[in-house]
């Protein structure tokens, strides 16, 4: 039984799983496994799945960035002070805030992410 073969997405090591020829010059290649080919669908799956992690884990702070923008631009609008800098620093502070405050939840879902993709490799 061939490598290729052994499992439905099951990777083993080279020590056990020898190339077709015999050799074990292909060894540094796998670094030390051969695990069966990402399909078209799969890596599409895989880039879909990446996309939509990245809008969810970044869109509370664009989404806190905003309301924070909408509310200085209120505020300008009722008291007439332009100022460019009245809208950057709340906004960058309010962002930072954010991005401290739901760290936790962005690192779990990371984590997750993460752990799903090494069980997929095996």
């Amino acid at each position: 039984m061939d490598a290729m073969s052994a499992g439905a997405g099951t990777c083993k090591s080279s020590h056990f799983a020898t190339s077709r020829r015999g050799s074990s010059s292909r060894r540094g290649n796998t670094h030390g496994r051969v695990c069966r080919m990402l399909t078209l669908d799969a890596a599409t799956e895989l880039v879909r799945q990446t996309l939509i992690l990245a809008m969810i884990v970044s869109a509370p702070m664009l989404i806190i960035g905003l309301v924070v923008g909408v509310i200085i631009s209120l505020f300008q609008a009722v008291t007439q002070i332009q100022e460019q800098t009245l809208t950057f620093v709340p906004k960058i502070a309010s962002m930072i805030a954010a991005a401290i405050v739901l760290m936790p939840w962005i690192g779990h879902r990371l984590l997750e992410y993460t752990a799903t993709m090494f069980q997929l490799s095996y």
